[in-house]
């Protein structure tokens, strides 16, 4: 059941294919908002071999369950953050510390949504890029309706921060991908 489980994601939303197509160099140091229980964390942390991922979210058990992920396959370069991303410095990282951050189908969930966006361009060097993967509006399944926001909304929306779009990526089907640059 477990391994029926994983294909259907990876199928629904391949983690390597859309770490494959990232801007990526393997010394960065990447911020996972809203890791979750590391779907994007581990591919994330083989890419980078001589870089580090920051895994931040604010619930204890999925950071406890990427613990265990990392522990069984004996990744070092991962650091958990039990942090709120919806409160000023609530990542708990130092400003311009970060190449990239990677906030995959957290926004539609959150209720203040600028504030977890200004706290992504705060811990972004300059030049650095944020990454947005979310829902699709009309995609058949996923996260009610009213929650999603459409690519318009989210572009206007992360450009009011002060982010330039730097391109669009194919994240899956039922999702899309921008790429920003501060």
């Amino acid at each position: 059941m477990r391994k029926e489980f994983i294909e259907s994601q990876i199928q629904f939303l391949d983690p390597q294919k859309v770490v494959d197509a990232l801007p990526l160099k393997p010394n960065f140091i990447v911020a996972d908002f809203g890791c979750g229980s590391g779907f994007f964390t581990l591919s994330l942390a083989k890419k980078l071999d001589k870089g580090l991922v920051v895994a931040i979210d604010i619930l204890l058990s999925s950071l406890e369950v990427l613990s265990f992920k990392i522990q069984e396959k004996k990744i070092g370069n991962v650091n958990l953050i039990l942090g709120d991303l919806e409160r000023e410095r609530g990542s708990g990282l130092k400003n311009e510390s970060c190449d990239l951050v990677l906030i995959a189908n957290v926004l539609f969930q959150i209720e203040n949504k600028e504030a977890v966006l200004k706290e992504a361009n705060r811990v972004l060097k300059k030049g650095g890029y944020l990454v947005v993967i979310d829902w699709e509006e009309k995609a058949d399944f996923g996260p009610e309706k009213e929650l999603r926001l459409s690519k318009k909304e989210m572009l206007n929306m992360i450009k009011k921060i002060g982010f330039k779009k730097y391109q669009e990526f194919q994240a899956g089907p039922f999702h899309f991908g921008l790429i920003f640059q501060k």
